[in-house]
């Protein structure tokens, strides 16, 4: 699905960029991802685990790009890819009412507001498409991300003991949050 771009302001005055990400994006987007997973253990992959050839993440840009079940959105500061949001729509009808959000912003945009701006208009997004509700999965240890999530009414509906094993043997609980859209309970 295609987002609209927009440009924001941030904390430091600094302005960023929200759009898709294009196929020539496919070797900068790389290097953000391997970025992300080099500086925090709370996301889901590795940084052995960004294998992906250039191509190959064009065209799984690309796939994206065009999928109807799928956006994704880019954030760039001066052109550069700073972080992502991402929205999974459900296929079945009996689930369409409720999509899964993701986001990631290296660290060193951190405290400027892009991960609010990310989330803002991810749910944004998800509203026009007629979503009741938005989950998502966050490391419990991830209390910044938790303290985001709860500022915009993210609620906790459950906890998935040991969810996340990381190479070192150790464990981190998941929990999964929901933002219902609808005012309803």
């Amino acid at each position: 699905m295609i987002f609209n771009e927009k440009t924001i302001k941030l904390k430091d005055g600094s302005t960023c960029h929200f759009r898709n990400p294009k196929a020539e994006d496919a070797g900068e987007m790389l290097a953000y991802l391997r970025t992300c997973a080099e500086e925090t253990n709370f996301l889901l992959r590795t940084v052995e685990e960004c294998t992906e050839t250039v191509e190959q993440e064009a065209k799984h840009l690309t796939a994206i790009n065009e999928s109807p079940l799928h956006m994704m959105m880019v954030a760039t500061v001066e052109g550069k890819i700073v972080g992502n949001g991402l929205i999974v729509f459900n296929k079945r009808l009996r689930i369409s009412h409720r999509a899964s959000i993701g986001l990631a912003v290296i660290k060193a945009y951190w405290n400027k507001g892009i991960g609010r701006a990310l989330l803002t208009e991810l749910i944004e997004f998800g509203k026009a498409k007629g979503l009741e509700q938005i989950e998502l999965e966050v490391v419990a240890e991830n209390a910044r991300a938790i303290s985001l999530y709860r500022k915009f009414g993210f609620e906790f509906i459950g906890t998935r003991q040991k969810g996340i094993k990381l190479t070192n043997g150790t464990y981190f609980d998941e929990h999964i949050m929901i933002l219902n859209l609808t005012g309803k309970e």
